[in-house]
């Protein structure tokens, strides 16, 4: 609202700003449905941070955009080996994640 204001933009209606919790473990969305946030909301403008648009610039299209949130399973399993030959085995410490 108070960008259209500032735009000189009149607007009727009400405007109901979201804030999407725990975005990253997938499971904020559903929580905010079951809790009725987006009963009688007619559209949706999302705004995502995103290093593809320099600073004051906002990107936005119809339907889904940055959308989804998946999971996966990696079992990950070494070979032993000797000191005296290293390049026999398979060290599992070099697939884990970086920090």
């Amino acid at each position: 609202m108070l960008i259209l204001a500032v735009l000189g933009i009149l607007y009727q209606g009400t405007v109901i700003l979201l804030f999407q919790p725990a975005e990253e473990a997938g499971n904020g969305a559903k929580r905010m449905i079951k809790d009725g946030a987006l009963e009688d909301v007619e559209a949706i403008f999302a705004v995502h941070v995103s290093h593809e648009h320099p600073t004051g610039i906002i990107g936005s299209r119809p339907g889904p955009l940055l959308a989804g949130c998946g999971f996966f399973r990696a079992v990950i399993s070494g070979k032993k080996g000797r000191a005296d030959n290293p390049y026999h085995s398979v060290d599992p410490i070099f697939v884990r994640p970086s920090r």
